[in-house]
């Protein structure tokens, strides 16, 4: 990527990170222990990269970011991290659904945000399949994406149902 990217609000980004329903339904400790993981995680990444993790409740971590390439490469992060430190019984899919979202967000006086974006990172993330999809929404995808990496447009019946077209970030790294 050549300069740096914008960082005014119209290009800040959310990164929704949640645990997969298989792992949350089962109420075993490692499901609790994975989720504060992911947002001490998450807080990390924020931080290094001009970001702040959004207070939220433990089933999800939020982290606002000032630019989706950031965001794209924080999330990246996360999954890694959380694949490498995977509890033990849990071999098959991802365990963390990754949305990313962007444009411009309200800040609220307890550090809450509230906006599109928010929602839509939220709604992607819950959506994100076992398969290890990280999902964009419409704004994200029309970033200029970290080398290595490429997008494919998510199912028309899907968008119908979200109201918002998504993409699947592609790793081709």
């Amino acid at each position: 990527m050549t300069g740096s990217p914008a960082a005014g609000p119209e290009h800040q980004a959310i990164v929704a990170a949640t645990a997969h329903m298989y792992l949350r339904s089962k109420g075993d400790p490692a499901a609790t222990e994975l989720l504060l993981r992911v947002h001490s995680l998450l807080a990390v990444h924020a931080s290094v990269s001009g970001g702040t993790l959004i207070p939220s409740g433990v089933d999800v971590a939020l982290a606002r970011f000032p630019h989706v390439h950031a965001a794209i490469e924080a999330a990246l992060a996360l999954q890694d991290e959380i694949e490498a430190a995977r509890p033990e019984g849990h071999r098959h899919g991802k365990l963390v659904g990754l949305g990313i979202a962007a444009g411009p967000l309200v800040e609220l006086p307890d550090g809450r945000v509230l906006g599109v974006p928010a929602a839509r990172a939220l709604r992607l993330a819950m959506l994100a399949g076992p398969a290890g999809d990280v999902l964009l929404d419409e704004r994200s995808a029309q970033s200029e994406l970290p080398a290595g990496l490429g997008r494919h447009e998510g199912r028309r019946s899907m968008r119908d149902l979200l109201g918002f077209g998504f993409h699947h970030l592609a790793d081709y790294r």
